[in-house]
């Protein structure tokens, strides 16, 4: 009985998931209550869903959002490397969203969480996407989120030069490009 119930909701989620990347946004209310009654780590890949859909179909999913985010956990270097793909990706897609929705500092602000946390969980594909999406975006950056990405970017020059074993002393970036 425990394994049909388990291909059951497998299969009920994967109608849901169907349904909402052709684009049928009426399912959203009952997939998202079949989210907040399934397994927590089954949340993050349905927020995926949600936002691909959402960016795909160009719809608001923003009460989708409010409902289900704080119940996504946070990751870390212990994490398994697949819920650290999922987290990273459902940020790099969030900040899109957010973007695409008018909200440009936020979208910024978690890009910039994105490249922090992808450089440190070694995810590269997050990482080149943050990256990317951070340069198609950076004309809309506040002085604030400029200095911050300058910063970023310093320490990940100066993390890798330190990496490759060469006298910290010997680190010289001349002061026009740096600072």
């Amino acid at each position: 009985m425990e394994e049909i119930e388990y291909y059951k909701n497998t299969a009920r989620a994967n109608a849901f998931v169907l349904d909402l990347l052709e684009g049928k946004e009426e399912v959203l209310p009952e997939y998202v209550k079949f989210l907040k009654m399934g397994a927590r780590e089954e949340l993050t890949a349905g927020l995926l869903n949600i936002l691909d859909s959402a960016l795909r179909y160009n719809y608001p999913v923003d009460w989708a959002l409010e409902e289900l985010q704080s119940d996504v956990e946070k990751i870390d270097d212990t994490s398994p490397a697949v819920y650290v793909r999922y987290y990273i990706e459902y940020i790099h897609l969030l900040s899109i969203y957010c973007f695409k929705r008018g909200k440009s500092a936020i979208a910024i602000n978690l890009t910039l969480e994105n490249i922090i946390l992808s450089g440190k969980l070694f995810d590269r594909a997050g990482f080149r996407k943050s990256i990317a999406f951070y340069e198609l975006v950076r004309a809309k950056a506040n002085i604030s989120q400029l200095q911050e990405s300058h910063a970023i970017m310093r320490n990940i020059l100066e993390g890798e030069f330190n990496d490759e074993n060469y006298e910290k002393e010997a680190f010289v970036i001349d002061n026009r490009i740096a600072d």
